[in-house]
């Protein structure tokens, strides 16, 4: 069996990325259609408050719209 050693490939995150919290800025948001506050997004997005950024989220006309504030 021939193995290949290679350098310089960037290894990937862990887990899969749900939700594109970690690439949000301050003042952008993401829309969810059909979802409420208590919705797996919702609840996520509270979880990644305790990484350092800060995300309020709010009912909206058909959805769930949740906005990076911090």
């Amino acid at each position: 069996m021939d193995y290949s050693i290679d350098a310089d490939v960037p290894m990937p995150k862990k887990g899969v990325v749900k939700y594109p919290f970690s690439d949000m800025r301050v003042g952008e948001s993401v829309y969810f259609e059909g979802m409420d506050t208590n919705s797996k997004p919702a609840v996520a997005a509270r979880r990644y408050n305790s990484r350092g950024k800060l995300f309020e989220c709010r009912k909206v006309s058909g959805g769930l719209r949740i906005w990076r504030v911090e």
